[in-house]
């Protein structure tokens, strides 16, 4: 220790107190060790002449008897030491551990008496006199041969403070059985908030720093679930617990707020911790015995698709715990579930004007109504929020810029690694589409469908009561058509951002690997309000094949997982094809809209040339409709026609006019391998113009 206890006399005097009752076991620790000590040293002289530090440790033992000699005060220490913890408080750590486990006050002796060097390194040295040079923590022989006072083995109780995660196996034969450092400083009774060292694997929110219950904005039913559970956790301290939402969704500000009406912490592990833990089974039961402990709730996530809740018996279930599971996962018999919904848009415009109340400039009526059209879960609109109403330093600058600034930023972090953002020019509208009737008038109903998305689902009949928000897209045709422009232009309408998916990033040669890049992105669109864009999407929604080998049951696996995630998917999508036909049927069924995108026709060629072409060019309309009538080209030739044609007049010092024209088309006929139709350009421009 750091400086000598003083006690008074007699323990049941003794406050109450989680340091006092280490002390108490701390000194218990070294009477076990007196009579070894004495007897490899020789007598007591020669023990205080070559541990001199020790002599303060025992002076404080004997000030504490008075009357009793050293050697025979263990005895009637542990039973005072034991009638002591009888009348302490349940809520100290200690006889928390205790009372959860069914571990006596020797048991707890024992690991005080490993980590006796942990509280004084000079301790040390006790290990090397009794087990000889080289040898800094206590060994199984040694252990074997003290009186410790357990009901069964030393081995056996050690390899059960073991399986609770407070002791670890030395790496060498030196190195014996050793406290966990981070387990430690709360063994000795110091409070989680002043333990900077050593570094632990978890995270920790105290209840001081949560939100209050009735601060948090819920829907009316979810409030009143969570209220009842504070209620019950408040007579009676925490059950297991499971909230179920999706990534955002504010799952963790709710049980932080429950916890705090418990006067509980909250504990996780830390990202790094958990990928570097090469040991699950201990890093978990670490983590559980640091939450009973420390007076906390132990939370874990498991957002995978499947997840279901692990570990709830043995030696990690040390306290109830409280799960995060996606949407519709399982839950064992018996445990409590709060459901947090996505927010309706009436709740989200509630939320962000709650959140954005703290801005210099705090949005209004109209900024409101622009923010609550994202469809967000609460957890990521208040972050969200306050990241925009942080932004106020920037003056002048609109509070929805701010928040589309806010949007994009956390969705470059979500999406960024497994999908492209698709820039979307200012002003960008449903004018440029140049479709056939057809196609356009079943465009205009897919944004309706898109931007009724929500109402839809609550107005639909009863036989539709399972109907989500998801939009489900096909964009069909062949190449140059407009299908890329048609769902950007959908994007910028809708407000939203537009990720396009990006295969070779997706697709994974490992088992498995596929289902979790596709989740990862069909869960961040979910979670960041983006739209999806799946181009040449027959290349990963082919149909599936008979079983002729390994290879073919995964790749049908894969099918079948896209298969539902699309059906679950809660965002909008469009799908992209230049091959429909070699689209799995089923997933044709589950498509919410399918629009075609044929060539396009004179009339449609027309207003292409008039959509790609400078508002300065000089080419005569009549000789822009002989063009639109004589040449055959998709859009997308459209538009390289009229890139070059601008770039040729860049070149002459103005616009492009005829000759330009005609010397593009003459290059992009060359370029397809086909003959310019007769008449469709002046064949001298033609011949200079490349």
């Amino acid at each position: 220790m750091n400086a000598p206890l003083r006690h008074p006399p007699w323990f049941e005097t003794l406050p109450p107190s989680a340091p006092q009752h280490f002390a108490l076991q701390f000194f218990s620790a070294l009477l076990v060790l007196l009579q070894p000590l004495l007897a490899a040293a020789g007598s007591a002289a020669a023990l205080r002449e070559r541990l001199p530090f020790l002599g303060a440790y025992l002076d404080d033992i004997e000030s504490t008897l008075q009357g009793h000699a050293l050697t025979d005060a263990l005895p009637p220490w542990r039973a005072a030491l034991v009638a002591w913890e009888a009348s302490s408080p349940p809520t100290l750590p200690l006889r928390r551990l205790m009372d959860h486990h069914g571990l006596g006050s020797a048991d707890i002796g024992l690991l005080v008496l490993c980590g006796l060097a942990e509280e004084d390194p000079r301790l040390a040295a006790l290990w090397a006199l009794l087990q000889g040079e080289g040898h800094e923590t206590l060994q199984p022989a040694l252990a074997a041969s003290l009186d410790l006072a357990l009901p069964g083995s030393p081995r056996a109780a050690l390899a059960r403070l073991q399986a609770l995660g407070l002791l670890a196996a030395g790496e060498s034969p030196a190195r014996g059985w050793q406290v966990e450092p981070a387990l430690w400083p709360w063994v000795r009774g110091d409070e989680p908030a002043t333990s900077p060292s050593p570094p632990v694997p978890w995270q920790w929110w105290d209840a001081a720093s949560a939100p209050a219950l009735d601060a948090l904005v819920l829907p009316p039913a979810l409030q009143a679930e969570a209220q009842a559970l504070a209620q019950a956790w408040r007579a009676a301290g925490p059950t297991p617990l499971v909230l179920r939402g999706r990534r955002g969704s504010g799952r963790r500000s709710l049980l932080r707020a429950l916890a705090r009406e418990a006067g509980l912490a909250v504990i996780e592990a830390s990202a790094e911790a958990a990928k570097a833990s090469a040991n699950a089974a201990h890093s978990n039961a670490q983590l559980a015995t640091a939450a009973l402990l420390g007076g906390a709730v132990w939370m874990q996530r498991a957002d995978e698709p499947g997840a279901v809740i692990s570990g709830v018996s043995g030696p990690a279930a040390a306290r109830p715990g409280a799960w995060l599971l996606p949407p519709g996962a399982a839950v064992p018999a018996g445990w409590a579930v709060l459901d947090l919904p996505m927010p309706t848009p009436a709740l989200r415009r509630q939320l962000w004007q709650w959140a954005g109340a703290t801005s210099e400039v705090p949005p209004d009526a109209d900024d409101l109504d622009i923010a609550a059209r994202h469809r967000l879960p609460a957890g990521t609109l208040v972050s969200l929020a306050r990241a925009a109403a942080a932004a106020q330093a920037q003056p002048g600058r609109p509070w929805r810029e701010r928040v589309q600034h806010a949007l994009a930023a956390r969705h470059g972090a979500g999406l960024g690694s497994l999908a492209r953002r698709e820039q979307l020019s200012p002003g960008l509208d449903a004018r440029v589409l140049a479709l056939p009737p057809a196609t356009r008038a079943d465009w205009h109903t897919l944004l309706s469908r898109c931007r009724h998305r929500e109402a839809l689902a609550d107005a639909a009949g009863p036989a539709l009561a399972g109907l989500g928000p998801g939009v489900r897209a096909l964009f069909k045709g062949p190449s140059g058509t407009g299908k890329t422009l048609a769902a950007r232009v959908l994007a910028a309408e809708l407000g939203m951002a537009l990720y396009r998916i990006d295969l070779g990033a997706v697709v994974d040669k490992y088992i498995g690997e596929t289902e979790k890049h596709l989740e990862q992105v069909f869960s961040a669109a979910e979670t960041l309000d983006a739209m999806l864009l799946l181009d040449e999407g027959d290349a990963l929604l082919a149909p599936r094949t008979g079983v002729a080998s390994a290879t073919d049951r995964y790749a049908n696996l894969e099918t079948n997982y896209l298969l539902q995630r699309l059906e679950a998917f809660e965002g909008i999508l469009v799908v992209t094809s230049n091959a429909a036909e070699r689209i799995d049927s089923a997933f044709l069924r589950r498509l919410d809209a399918v629009l075609d995108f044929p060539l396009p026709g004179a009339a449609e060629r027309l207003a292409l040339w008039r959509l790609h072409l400078p508002a300065a060019h000089r080419v005569a309309p009549e000789r822009l409709q002989r063009v639109a009538q004589r040449c055959v080209l998709a859009g997308g030739q459209i538009r390289n026609v009229a890139l070059h044609a601008t770039l040729l007049g860049l070149q002459g010092g103005g616009p492009p006019g005829a000759p330009e024209l005609d010397a593009a088309l003459a290059r992009e006929y060359r370029r397809a391998g086909q003959a310019l139709p007769p008449g469709a350009v002046d064949a001298a421009a033609a011949a200079e113009g490349d």
